[in-house]
């Protein structure tokens, strides 16, 4: 799950909420709608949640809850006070100047920003994965093009025995 995921609901939570497996695949009915709710496509969960007639009345119940309660978060605003490098500061009173907005609008908008550009990368361990699953099936394939040489090899060796033999035979008189 990455960091900063919105509406993310797993389907081993959802199963285990609702006490029974979820129908359908990625792409369609129960586990499709969850995909959808992880990728943060609210309008495309509502729209299956309007008009998909298999989806049980305990998920969309389930998952209407967890829209609301998720809305409520992502609304809710925190305050703090931080300590800035003075370059940073700097920075930001720059841009406030330059667009008359306050040095906290600008601050906010950078947050803001950060976030987008965090929400769209994958977790290190994500990443990792996808690399070591990518050079195994380079490996593999690697492994599955040596065996193909092995088996053509294998008959070209049996061809030079034989004209070894064809040419001992006939005294060497075959040039090459």
């Amino acid at each position: 799950m990455a960091l900063f995921d919105r509406f993310h609901l797993s389907q081993e939570e959802a199963e285990a909420r609702l006490k029974r497996g979820l129908t359908g695949d990625p792409t369609g009915g129960e586990i499709g709608l969850l995909a959808a709710l992880s990728a943060n496509k609210i309008d495309d969960v509502q729209g299956r949640l309007a008009r998909d007639a298999t989806l049980g009345q305990d998920l969309r119940e389930l998952v209407a809850e967890h829209l609301q309660k998720s809305r409520a978060r992502w609304e809710t605003r925190r305050a703090w006070s931080v300590t800035l490098p003075l370059p940073v500061w700097d920075e930001y009173a720059r841009e406030a100047r330059i667009t008359g907005r306050s040095i906290t609008e600008c601050l906010v908008s950078a947050i803001k920003r950060d976030y987008e550009r965090k929400k769209g990368t994958l977790e290190p361990m994500e990443t990792l994965d996808q690399n070591v699953r990518a050079f195994h099936a380079a490996a593999a394939q690697l492994l599955q093009e040596a065996r193909q040489v092995l088996e053509r090899v294998g008959p070209l060796q049996e061809i030079g025995m034989r004209l070894s033999r064809i040419e001992s035979a006939i005294g060497g008189r075959v040039s090459r």
